[in-house]
């Protein structure tokens, strides 16, 4: 057996884990993941890579402003999320620790389940470290 085989599948499955869960999720928070599958998750993923996920796959039709809109707040959650990361890892420049750091996050981002702040954080962690 392949190990190549053996990674592409276990992308495979994330990527459908994700799909699911999307489908499943508050359309914000869908949004979310969406964005987080196809700049985060998909970035540790082994080549041949599935393709990115569309707005389409998950929601079939949708409201493309009202995406746009959420994609904006998703983006936005990300980048407040950067300081999250820094304050995980003592940056000197951050004024917060880590706990104060994830409700200045909450508390800036509102409306997002609860998966979607652990996952912003997590990927900013990674980042930041």
């Amino acid at each position: 057996m392949c190990l190549s085989w053996l990674f592409r599948r276990k992308c495979e499955k994330e990527r459908a884990a994700l799909v699911e869960e999307a489908r499943g999720a508050a359309f914000l928070d869908a949004v979310f993941l969406i964005h987080h599958a196809n700049t985060q998750a998909r970035r540790w993923w082994s080549d041949p890579k599935p393709p990115e996920i569309t707005p389409e796959e998950v929601f079939g039709s949708f409201d493309r402003r009202g995406y746009e809109e959420a994609l904006e707040q998703v983006r936005k959650l990300r980048a407040d999320a950067s300081y999250t990361g820094m304050a995980y890892h003592d940056y000197t420049q951050v004024k917060h620790g880590f706990g104060q750091a994830r409700k200045l996050l909450r508390r800036e981002n509102p409306g997002f389940a609860e998966r979607s702040y652990e996952l912003a954080t997590g990927a900013a962690i990674t980042d930041m470290r």
